[in-house]
């Protein structure tokens, strides 16, 4: 194990950040070479009077940089510095999309090829493919037995599945209701579309339902933005 006694700067960065600056100095400065073991965490967390939580992520930094790997049963050694980019190299690059540059790590057979398949294939249907549609179908078709995969819309996550819906059933101007406490997602989205919102009283039990009748009737609003399950963030259910 190599009797690594960092010195670190007296900065306000975090000590984390301050450990992974000092390891990559030394190993710039050839202080640290290739295959040098690293004191363990305890080890380092007491020369230095911080947590092992603290070395932990200072290691962790340090991975993400490319100057250490880990071992289970071995511990952490400084790694050989990495291949020149091609951003070094004067090549061009392509940021279209993301993939995988040069040979796959040092992989069993079988996950490397399908490792090799899943970056070689292209971005999926906009929508959805035809077989997570029909998934989406059925799903909701517990609910809703008219659902057919040619109506469902396989979204990026529930921020865009809730922009989706409210650019369909509004217009700019136009007024959606929300519970008075509501997800701060909605108040981005709002914006975007240029919609207003206005808040419906709640109690303990969620959106109260005789508050939201003056306002859905005589107020003309378009749509209704409620989670009646696990609300956020209150977390409560309606009954």
């Amino acid at each position: 194990m190599t009797l690594w006694s960092p010195r670190l700067a007296t900065t306000d960065a975090p000590i984390y950040l301050r450990i992974a600056d000092q390891l990559e100095r030394d190993v710039a400065e050839g202080l640290l070479v290739t295959g040098s073991r690293l004191p363990t965490h305890r080890d380092l967390a007491r020369l230095l009077g911080v947590t092992v939580v603290t070395v932990t992520r200072a290691y962790a930094e340090a991975a993400e940089r490319g100057l250490v790997e880990t071992t289970v049963g071995r511990g952490t050694f400084v790694r050989a510095p990495r291949r020149e980019s091609a951003a070094a190299a004067g090549r061009e690059i392509d940021l279209s999309t993301n993939a995988l540059e040069g040979p796959p790590p040092a992989i069993t057979k079988e996950l490397a090829q399908r490792l090799a398949g899943a970056m070689a294939t292209p971005y999926g249907a906009a929508g959805g493919t035809e077989r997570h549609r029909a998934a989406g179908a059925v799903w909701i078709g517990r609910q809703r037995p008219d659902a057919v995969p040619e109506r469902v819309l396989v979204t990026a996550g529930a921020q865009h599945a809730i922009h989706a819906a409210l650019a369909a059933l509004t217009k700019p101007g136009d007024l959606v209701l929300t519970e008075a406490v509501t997800y701060h997602g909605i108040k981005s989205i709002a914006a975007l579309l240029h919609v207003r919102l206005e808040a419906v009283r709640v109690d303990r039990h969620g959106l109260i339902p005789d508050a939201l009748e003056q306002p859905a009737r005589r107020r003309g609003a378009r749509a209704l933005y409620v989670t009646p399950t696990l609300h956020n963030p209150t977390g409560r259910i309606m009954p």
